[in-house]
């Protein structure tokens, strides 16, 4: 263990609060994606406990159900980007505190938590439209 004075573990800490930003905005955008989760699950249980159910809103259902997929998808790669800079996070420490100074896995897991927040962030938008298509359903069912 490298000894190091109370300046160093200033620097140390600066150099983690980047990443922990990071976590604190996916923390943020998860917290989104949990509440559309729970209400396109709630809206399928209410379309399947309906009696009469029609073909729209058995198209509806399956509609919904691709959106749950996505943003289970979404949840994941956000949860996974969260992980990436924990451990982004923890490398910058090992290096500081034992002397190591080789930053190629931070530079790699890093790469890997902005890419899987691109995923979670695009899987999202895709969300977005497909709850657009659910809308025009329910539209196109009360114009009959």
């Amino acid at each position: 263990m490298v000894p190091y004075s109370h300046d160093t573990a200033v620097q140390i800490l600066q150099l983690a609060i980047a990443p922990v930003v990071l976590i604190s905005g996916v923390g943020l955008v998860i917290l989104s994606q949990t509440n559309r989760m729970a209400h396109v699950i709630d809206r399928i249980r209410h379309l399947i406990a309906a009696p009469n159910q029609t073909p729209a809103s058995r198209k509806q259902i399956q509609l919904l159900y691709a959106r749950a997929r996505m943003i289970r998808i979404s949840i994941i790669s956000l949860i996974l980007c969260i992980f990436f800079d924990a451990l982004v996070i923890l490398e910058i420490f090992i290096w500081e505190i034992f002397g190591l100074k080789n930053g190629s896995w931070a530079t790699s897991l890093f790469f890997a938590s902005i890419l899987s927040l691109i995923v979670g962030i695009f899987t999202f938008l895709l969300d977005v439209n497909g709850n657009l298509r659910a809308v025009k359903i329910e539209i196109d069912e009360s114009e009959r």
